[in-house]
Order: structure tokens, then C-alpha cells, then sequence
């Protein structure tokens, strides 16, 4: 389907509005193609209370720009449209006032469902997408998060998720999370004197035990004997102010400021 220069490939039932004066093509190919074409004209009264004046805004956006989407009730709109094709061939006065009510309840449907569709998912670079995990880590460390929750939170597959982590950094998004955490809790043992538990909670882990074993094997000491080395030997406690959530040799590390500097393709770097 061509609409306006725009070229559509069109599978199962889809709906496509377009603007007053548009250019339609379509090739129905060798499976052929079943469609309904409606024309109608709309304004929308400028008397509406200001309250509605966004709702208003955006009903007029449907009513004037082209788009198109999936519906998620296609066969009520189907209904609907069968029933319109039938009363338009009907002659009396009575079946024309039907019609055009079952074109306000047409048109009502196309406009909600249209509104309530999903945002379509960003196409971002492998770079943006790590940059943006690793921000949701800083934000959000604390929280129980796993692959699932994290790939959800930023709208891919899993299995998506960690081919461009190990693409940009060489390492899986737990590895990460895992990192910033043990350095978190790090900085926390050598800066306060709150409780192991506290320390766990802080950093994502409400079992103290399992929390001390995953701390143990990333520093190679138990947190209680880490803070007890770290009290004794001041001088360690000025590198725990920088918290490298991929290694000390690796591409990108955080530090307090939490803050991110995109670079190149295939490269993060985080000041």
C-alpha cells in the first residue's frame, strides 16, 4: 500500500486514516485484498470547555492527519462497518439516520483504539540501549531487579538485552548490576556504621547471607572484615568514592555524580 509516498506492507486487518486530499495505491498481489474505503468529513466546535481542550487536540489530530495501526478489537469494527454497508444500500430516510449512528459508534472506536494502542518500541543503537540500562541500574539498584524486569523496564527481549551488553562491554547486565552493588555497599561499609542487613537492603539484597557470600566473591573478604581492614587503613577509603560498575580495567565505570557522556559507536563512557 502506497499512502502519500509512504509505503505500507499490510497483514491481517489494519486500519489506515488519511488526510483529506491523499494519494492511495494498492497492489493486492497474487493473494489478492478485501477492503472498505469510508469518506466522511469532521470539524471539531471550538465551544469545547477548556478542560478539554488536550482530548480535544488530540480527537482532532485523528480526524485530520493520516496514520494508521492495528486494531485490538478488529472484528467489532468489522461488525460495525458490515452493518454501515448494509443500511447505505437501504433507500428510506430511517436507515440513513441509522447509518450515521453507526458511524459515530465506527468512528469512536477507531479514535479509542487507535489511542490505547502500545507505543511502538524506539529503535536505538546498541550504545543507547547499554547507556540506558546502566541508568536504570543507578536509579534503581536497590529495587529486586532481574534480566526479566530490567529488559522489560526498557521495552526488549532478554535475550536482546544481553547481546548488547556483551556487544559494547564484553559482560552480561547482572555482571553490571552485580558490580555497582559491591561497590555501593563498599562505599556504604567504609562511610557509616549501619548494620550488614542495612547495607544488604540498601543495595538490593534483603538476604544478609546471601549478600555477604556475593560480596565475598567479588572482593575476596567477608563485608564485616573488609570494614574492619577499611577502618584500619584510612588511606583505602578515597578510592571506595568510585564505583566501577563494569571493572577498574574495563570501558565504563560510575562515580558519585551518577552522571553519563555518550561516545562512538560500539564505546560508553561514563565520567
Amino acid at each position: 500500500m502506497l499512502l502519500d509516498n509512504q509505503i505500507y506492507s499490510v497483514h491481517g486487518m489494519q486500519v489506515f486514516h488519511a488526510a483529506a486530499k491523499s494519494w492511495v495505491e494498492l497492489n493486492a498481489g497474487k493473494d489478492g485484498l478485501d477492503f472498505s474505503l469510508v469518506l466522511y468529513e469532521a470539524s471539531v466546535s471550538r465551544a469545547a470547555p477548556a478542560k478539554f481542550e488536550t482530548p480535544m487536540h488530540s480527537l482532532e489530530h485523528s480526524f485530520h492527519m493520516p496514520y494508521s495501526f492495528t486494531p485490538a478489537q478488529p472484528t467489532l469494527l468489522y461488525d460495525i462497518l458490515e452493518q454501515m454497508h448494509d443500511l447505505s444500500r437501504q433507500q428510506h430516510a430511517m436507515a440513513q439516520f441509522q447509518l450515521k449512528a453507526q458511524f459515530y459508534q465506527w468512528i469512536y472506536q477507531v479514535v479509542k483504539q487507535y489511542h490505547s494502542q502500545s507505543p511502538a518500541p524506539r529503535t536505538t543503537s546498541p550504545v543507547e540501549l547499554v547507556t540506558e540500562a546502566l541508568e536504570y541500574m543507578l536509579d534503581h539498584y536497590a529495587e529486586p531487579l532481574t534480566l526479566e524486569s530490567l529488559a522489560s523496564a526498557l521495552n526488549c527481549s532478554q535475550g536482546h538485552l544481553s547481546n548488547r551488553f556483551k556487544q559494547v562491554l564484553n559482560r552480561g547486565p547482572i555482571d553490571c548490576l552485580i558490580r555497582l552493588r559491591m561497590e555501593k555497599a563498599r562505599k556504604l561499609l567504609a562511610e557509616t556504621a549501619i548494620s550488614l542487613k542495612t547495607v544488604a537492603t540498601a543495595v538490593g539484597y534483603q538476604d544478609v547471607y546471601y549478600f555477604s557470600h556475593a560480596f565475598k566473591k567479588y572482593f575476596g573478604l567477608p563485608p564485616s572484615l573488609l570494614r574492619k581492614q577499611l577502618a584500619a587503613n584510612e588511606h583505602l577509603t578515597s578510592a571506595a568514592g568510585r564505583n566501577h560498575i563494569v571493572a577498574p580495567d574495563g570501558t565504563c565505570y560510575f562515580d558519585n555524580d551518577n552522571y553519563y557522556q555518550k561516545t562512538t559507536e560500539g564505546q560508553v563512557t561514563c565520567l
